[in-house]
């Protein structure tokens, strides 16, 4: 991995699964490590442009999966429109932005406001995703 032994792994986020295999997020997507070998999963753009147009940066933030292998990333995709991740059903063959509900409270003044996840977690079945909008947590 990476070129040598103890060499270590490029991602962003990390989930270690059930069987030991390592699940990682970068900003092109994500792969599972079983011991020596890797296995490309789905592939996708979660980067952006770095600062003043050098190179670029990943919008990965999170990363979590549930017992039945549902993966879930935070990797920047909300809009003012309301907040998403990508979700993956197949472990992780495949991924898929899923939009979440807008916070219902927004002011009119937030309207405008880009709402982002702040976390995600899974356990067994369940998917949790804390997001904000200005200075107010939603869950």
């Amino acid at each position: 991995m990476n070129g040598w032994k103890g060499g270590g792994i490029s991602a962003e986020a990390a989930v270690v699964e059930r069987d030991g295999a390592l699940l990682v997020a970068s900003d092109a997507g994500l792969t599972r490590y079983h011991g020596t070998r890797d296995e490309q999963l789905a592939r996708a753009d979660w980067s952006t442009s770095g600062l003043e147009g050098q190179g670029s940066r990943s919008l990965v933030r999170g990363l979590a999966e549930t017992g039945d292998g549902r993966i879930v990333v935070d990797a920047g995709l909300g809009t003012d429109a309301g907040p998403a991740l990508a979700l993956s059903t197949d472990r992780g063959r495949t991924v898929r932005t899923v939009r979440l509900p807008s916070d219902p409270a927004r002011t009119e003044a937030e309207r405008g406001s880009r709402q982002v996840v702040g976390a995600i977690a899974a356990h067994d079945r369940t998917i949790v995703a804390v997001g904000s909008v200005l200075r107010r947590a939603t869950v």
